[in-house]
């Protein structure tokens, strides 16, 4: 079971995804006039819009007091496709995502996994598709805000946004900065099935005229067992005409999971 903890995290580190970063902490004052409409509101009037990313980024992944480091060449094709190529001095790993699913392989041991989100869903401890995982990487919370009701707090220099009860076991949390209304964090809990995941959003950086997260960590709890993931972007580029080549090498073996 640890064995598939750890393949389930390396392939989630393979999924994250020019010029080089700048990193930008912002903090600002919050106005207790705001309302949740209006921070909802100004949220969504500065969308993420982008036809394709480059993202050059080192990945950390610790759990059952292990620690694995990696670097990552990441190419993404807006809500369509994660591709990316991970290194360990020398190419190690593909993978591939889909609406689909993901495919993914790995050189040393000469496997590959070809399947849906379900198993990545549990490790990271919420349900997980394409188009939120894409947002839960770049800065964006995995449903629009305006399609719930919330309620309203501040906490420093952050407006936090709490899901009113409804009748879904999801319960959402969400930290926006008062400077420039992005994402400090977003925690995603099941109280019933004891699992969560909590985002946060350590640094930004402009890359022309767009807020991108520059630091990321992702913190997945199920049954009290924690795993920590941290991104750090070195660089991304936008827009830029890519390829996305992806072909699994006859005589790899099925990861069993």
């Amino acid at each position: 079971m640890k064995k598939n903890a750890w393949i389930l995290g390396g392939i989630f580190i393979f999924l994250t995804g020019c010029s080089a970063l700048k990193k930008t902490v912002p903090y600002g004052t919050v106005d207790k006039k705001m309302t949740s409409k209006k921070l909802i509101d100004s949220f969504e009037k500065s969308p993420l819009d982008f036809d394709t990313a480059a993202v050059r980024l080192q990945a950390l992944l610790e759990s059952d007091r292990k620690r694995q480091q990696i670097n990552l060449s990441v190419r993404l094709k807006n809500q369509e496709i994660f591709w990316a190529s991970a290194s360990i001095v020398i190419p190690v790993a593909k993978v591939r995502v889909t609406q689909k699913g993901i495919q993914f392989y790995e050189k040393v041991g000469r496997t590959y996994f070809d399947g849906d989100f379900s198993l990545l869903s549990n490790f990271l401890g919420t349900e997980i598709t394409q188009q939120k995982l894409q947002n839960l990487l770049l800065g964006q919370p995995v449903a629009p805000l305006s399609s719930k009701k919330w309620e309203l707090t501040y906490q420093k220099n952050q407006y936090v946004l709490t899901s009113k009860r409804s009748r879904t076991p999801l319960q959402e949390t969400y930290h926006l900065f008062a400077e420039n209304f992005r994402l400090a964090e977003q925690h995603l809990e099941q109280p019933q099935q004891n699992r969560s995941l909590k985002v946060r959003y350590l640094d930004y950086t402009q890359v022309k005229g767009q807020w991108i997260p520059s630091k990321v960590v992702f913190v997945s709890s199920i049954n009290q067992k924690q795993s920590i993931l941290t991104l750090t972007y070195h660089s991304v580029a936008l827009n830029e005409h890519l390829r996305f080549p992806f072909r699994i090498p006859n005589g790899y073996t099925p990861i069993e999971l």
